[in-house]
């Protein structure tokens, strides 16, 4: 049985499956305690065909949501909404976690002090 994730990060791309493929081959390395979803529309077949083929080989949580290609915020909201971890944060396709070992500190440090929001900026 999977734990509930401390915290969701929302990806929203559209037809971006390069890019894409950066994030999730940089999210592989984390544990249970992430989760990820990814919002993309129906019709990115590549994108939802790439999203299978990482999730079938990580550690974490992965789910899939589709918005109706009406924007970017339209696809957070449906990412948020849909997001089961105590904090969630937005990634752009492309964005890459680069230290494993600096977001399992920050999970620490989430849930020993559990403020009620966090804002960081990526390198």
């Amino acid at each position: 049985m999977a734990i509930a994730p401390t915290i969701s990060i929302i990806t929203v791309s559209a037809f971006d499956e390069v890019r894409l493929s950066a994030t999730l081959k940089s999210l592989v390395m984390l544990g249970e305690e992430v989760e990820h979803i990814l919002v993309v529309p129906r019709g990115d077949l590549k994108s939802v065909t790439l999203w299978a083929e990482y999730k079938s080989n990580t550690g974490i949580q992965m789910r899939i949501m589709h918005d109706a290609n009406q924007g970017v915020y339209q696809a957070m909201n449906i990412g948020g909404r849909s997001a089961k971890g105590d904090y969630i944060c937005f990634w752009n396709a492309g964005d890459e976690l680069i230290s494993p070992a600096a977001m399992q500190i920050l999970i620490s440090r989430l849930k020993k002090d559990r403020p009620n929001w966090l804002v960081f900026q990526g390198d």
